[in-house]
Order: structure tokens, then C-alpha cells, then sequence
């Protein structure tokens, strides 16, 4: 492995974003340079490399709902040519706790009523993500 270049594409997946770069090239034979664009996953990623450098892994943590999309993986050898892949980031958002409420909309805390026997009662249960 020469070089390492993570993107993340565009929405319409024609201009990409360059979130980071591994670079053992040249003067970086001995001392890989690594180059990350904070404006795109902040400071939650980087990338991580086995002593041998056979290994590149980008680590996204903690991984928000944004970060959601496609990624392409640039791969440069010395002696081979260039690869690259692509993997779509899916991000499950967990939901909400439930919220249960009344007929007029109040949220219950933890009771409801009290109710006249042979009354109506409606319960609404709430909940997004």
C-alpha cells in the first residue's frame, strides 16, 4: 500500500469530498503524513494502519446520522494499479422513548385518570426516530 484516500461523495454522487489521506509516498516512506478535512467528519475520524501498513481502516466514532452516504475507498500501490471502492453508510437512529398522551394531548407521566366507569378513555402513544 502507497496511498490511502477516503472520500465521501456528494448527495447527487458526482463531486466527492476528501475526508482523508494516507500517504506513504515519497519523503513519507519512513513516516506516513496523514491529512483529514475536519469539515466533514469533524474530529471523529482517522485512520488506522498495521505496523506492516498492509492495513488501512478509517474509524468514524462516535458515527452520527450524517455521516450517512457513500464512501469511496482509493487504494495506490507502488507496483499495481490503483483500486477503489465504494460502501453506502447506513445509520439506524434508534427512536425515541415513547410518549403517551391524552385526549387533549397532555403527556401522561405515569397515570392516567381518573376515569367514570363506562366513560371513554383515549390513549395516544407517541413516538419518533
Amino acid at each position: 500500500m502507497h496511498r490511502v484516500l477516503s472520500t465521501k461523495l456528494d448527495s447527487d454522487h458526482s463531486n466527492t469530498a476528501s475526508e482523508g489521506n494516507f500517504d506513504t509516498r515519497g519523503p513519507h516512506v519512513n513516516s506516513p503524513s496523514h491529512w483529514k478535512d475536519v469539515a466533514i467528519l469533524e474530529d471523529r475520524a482517522n485512520f488506522k494502519t498495521t505496523r506492516e501498513q498492509s492495513r488501512a481502516v478509517l474509524v468514524i466514532s462516535p458515527v452520527q446520522k450524517k455521516d450517512a452516504g457513500i464512501f469511496r475507498c482509493r487504494v495506490d500501490f507502488l507496483l499495481s494499479p490503483t483500486k477503489n471502492s465504494n460502501v453506502n453508510l447506513e445509520i439506524v437512529v434508534p427512536p425515541d422513548v415513547p410518549k403517551i398522551h391524552n385526549e387533549a394531548g397532555v403527556v401522561l407521566p405515569s397515570h392516567a385518570g381518573p376515569y367514570e366507569e363506562g366513560g371513554d378513555l383515549v390513549l395516544i402513544c407517541v413516538v419518533t426516530g
